[in-house]
C-alpha cells in the first residue's frame, strides 16, 4: 500500500512539476508575445512620426519652391528686358517684378523624429532596407541644400550689392519716388 501511495506521491509530483513549467512557459511565451506587440507599436508610432515630419517638410519645401521660382522668373525677366523697356515700366509692373526679389524662403525641415528613429533601436528594426537608406541619407541631403542656399544667399547679397551701387535697392526703394524714375535714372546711367 506504501507502494501505491509513493506512486500516486511520484504522479502528484509530475504532474505539478508539469503544471509548474508549462505556466512558466506559458508566461515567457506571453512576455514574449507583449515584447513583440510593444515593439511593433513602437515602430508603427515612430513611422507615423516620420511621415509627419516629412509631409511637413514637403508643404514647406513646396511653399520655398514657389516663393524662389517667383523671384528666378522675376530676375530672368529683368535681366532679359531691353533697357527701353525697363524704363517704360509701369510702376506696377516694376513693383511685379521687383517685389518677389525683396522675398526669399530656406528650406528648413524638422528632424527630430528622423534623429530619434536614427539614434534608436527602431531604426534597426525597420523591415525595409530601402527606408532604412533613405532615412539615413536624409539628415546628409538637407546638410548639402543648406550648404546651396548659403551659397545662394551669397550669390543674392552679391546681386543687392550690385543694385545698390546702381541707386536700385536698399533706402531708395523706400522713398517716395516712383520706382519707374528710379529705374529711367538707372538706364539713363548706362
Amino acid at each position: 500500500m506504501q507502494d501505491t501511495q509513493r506512486g500516486g506521491s511520484v504522479r502528484r509530483f509530475v504532474f505539478e512539476t508539469a503544471a509548474v513549467l508549462s505556466g512558466i512557459l506559458i508566461a515567457f511565451g506571453l512576455d514574449a508575445g507583449w515584447g513583440v506587440f510593444r515593439e511593433r507599436a513602437e515602430l508603427r508610432e515612430s513611422l507615423s512620426l516620420l511621415r509627419d515630419e516629412f509631409a511637413a517638410a514637403r508643404v514647406q519645401m513646396d511653399t520655398v519652391l514657389a516663393v524662389n521660382e517667383s523671384a528666378m522668373n522675376a530676375m530672368t525677366e529683368l535681366l532679359e528686358m531691353p533697357p527701353d523697356d525697363f524704363a517704360d515700366l509701369s510702376p506696377e509692373e516694376a513693383a511685379r517684378l521687383w517685389i518677389p526679389l525683396q522675398r526669399s524662403e530656406s528650406f528648413d525641415p524638422g528632424e527630430s523624429a528622423i534623429s530619434a528613429v536614427v539614434s534608436s533601436n527602431i531604426f534597426e528594426r525597420m523591415d525595409s532596407r530601402e527606408l532604412r537608406r533613405l532615412v539615413s541619407g536624409w539628415t546628409g541631403q538637407v546638410a548639402d541644400l543648406r550648404e546651396e542656399q548659403e551659397e545662394a544667399y551669397r550669390v543674392e547679397a552679391r546681386i543687392r550689392d550690385l543694385l545698390a551701387a546702381e541707386g536700385l535697392w536698399g533706402g531708395r526703394l523706400g522713398n517716395t519716388r516712383p520706382l519707374q524714375e528710379l529705374y529711367a535714372e538707372w538706364v539713363d546711367r548706362k
